[in-house]
């Protein structure tokens, strides 16, 4: 089964932008489609990971998302469920560029695949000066804010 987080119920079925905050999901076996509201929506907090998990109780194999949180990727990862990126905002163009083998690579999962977000995260740390807006790859297990420049000795920040 493969779902789609969806804005609303309509004959043209659009992608939602945020994966946990969608109104209704689509799944589908590819040859039948059922349109069901997020039972999650109005949680204040972890409604990305509630979701995930309510998506891997249903069977879901595949996920098409335009966005999606680093806690929710790993859920659906540990779940056994590939996350693929939305090449397009239309469900059923991607759903075509599915079956014709398009989508090869699904999102990494954080910390289950070893090239995932934390390992490349490690790898390509951006530290900048505060002071004189020095950029510089930081040292790996060392928190930029404890590092000083190495061109004027300054504070330094991670930089986003």
């Amino acid at each position: 089964m493969t779902a789609f987080p969806i804005r609303q119920k309509k004959q043209e079925l659009k992608l939602n932008e945020r994966f946990g905050r969608a109104r209704f999901f689509y799944l589908t076996d590819g040859q039948n489609g059922r349109i069901v509201e997020n039972p999650y929506l109005n949680e204040t907090r972890g409604v990305g990971i509630r979701v995930a998990q309510w998506l891997v109780n249903q069977g879901v194999k595949n996920v098409f998302v335009k966005n999606i949180g680093i806690n929710a990727l790993c859920v659906l990862g540990q779940g056994q469920v590939k996350v693929f990126k939305a090449k397009v905002e239309n469900v059923k163009e991607n759903l075509r560029l599915f079956n014709q083998g398009l989508y090869k690579e699904p999102l990494p999962i954080p910390g289950i695949i070893g090239r995932g977000f934390f390992n490349y995260q490690a790898r390509n740390k951006r530290c900048v000066c505060v002071s004189c807006g020095y950029i510089f790859t930081g040292q790996s297990g060392v928190p930029c804010r404890q590092m000083t420049c190495p061109k004027c000795g300054g504070r330094v920040r991670r930089l986003p």
